[in-house]
């Protein structure tokens, strides 16, 4: 299964899917968009990826570094 950083995924919707919602909605993207709901799932593999695979880690701070991560890319 290839992994899709959620940056990318960021950029995949940035260069992809709002071209393509612009050109569906025109001058209503923004009020669509602001009544819209977006559901994330995202950490799992990073969890999996990184404190399941035999190496050291302290699960409190890798938490907190990933939602420190996270908050940045939401902005």
């Amino acid at each position: 299964t290839e992994v899709i950083t959620f940056n990318q995924q960021i950029r995949n919707f940035e260069s992809r899917t709002l071209p393509e919602l612009r050109s569906l909605l025109g001058k209503d993207l923004s009020s669509y968009l602001s009544r819209s709901i977006f559901a994330i799932n995202t950490g799992g593999n990073d969890f999996a990826c990184s404190c399941f695979d035999g190496t050291a880690c302290y699960l409190p701070e890798f938490t907190e570094e990933l939602l420190g991560r996270f908050t940045q890319q939401l902005k």
